[in-house]
């Protein structure tokens, strides 16, 4: 058993899609996570031109005539199986590469892409999953339940599938940068957007 946890762990370090580390907290009062799903695939979507361009960090900004949201393709793996997912978006490292300004806050909606890596341009957009705002005294994105009934807090992990959202801007100023880890240390929140399970 430990052989295989080990191996699992080593393969999760070697591909950044997935981590099984000792379990995590996000507060006091809520679920113990047994470890995070990363994007494989990060691209910063234009608005303006529509054109898709390879990023490490999630820059969803809408502010006068510039507008960008960020698109995640999130693999699902088998080992997920009968486990449970929920959204985490940490800025950790405001003032130190994070930038947090306006409304604070973000739509997630899933897409209808199929190939994130290969698409060039477009977006797909399709259904509303959840809207977050920041809260500056725990440096995680709240669940704003109170205008929007949120899809992914807490939903059945779909192993071996791959997910493919996009973090949109909320109201007329709304700055969101946030550098995106791809790997989990074992004690530290990731920072940037990923799926924690449990």
């Amino acid at each position: 058993m430990q052989c295989a946890a080990t191996a699992i762990t080593l393969l999760s370090a070697a591909t950044g899609a997935f981590a099984i580390p000792s379990r995590f907290t996000r507060d006091a009062n809520s679920t113990s996570y047994a470890g995070f799903i990363f994007p494989n695939v990060l691209k910063n979507h234009d608005l303006t031109s529509n054109l898709n361009t390879d990023d490490v960090q999630t820059a969803t900004v809408r502010n006068g005539g510039i507008e960008t949201s960020t698109l995640y393709q999130l693999p699902i793996p088998e080992s997920a199986q009968g486990k449970t997912c929920t959204l985490v978006v940490f800025a950790g490292k405001v003032g130190n590469g994070d930038n947090i300004l306006g409304e604070r806050a973000l739509d997630i909606f899933n897409n209808n892409i199929d190939d994130l890596a290969a698409l060039g341009e477009g977006n797909f957009r399709n259904q509303q999953l959840a809207r977050v705002r920041f809260n500056s005294s725990s440096a995680l994105y709240d669940f704003d339940i109170a205008n929007f009934t949120p899809k992914i807090q807490s939903f059945p992990c779909p192993a071996g599938k791959t997910l493919e959202w996009e973090s949109v801007a909320v109201g007329e100023f709304d700055i969101n940068v946030i550098k995106q880890d791809f790997s989990f240390d074992g004690v530290n929140i990731p920072n940037g957007l990923t799926i924690a399970f449990f």
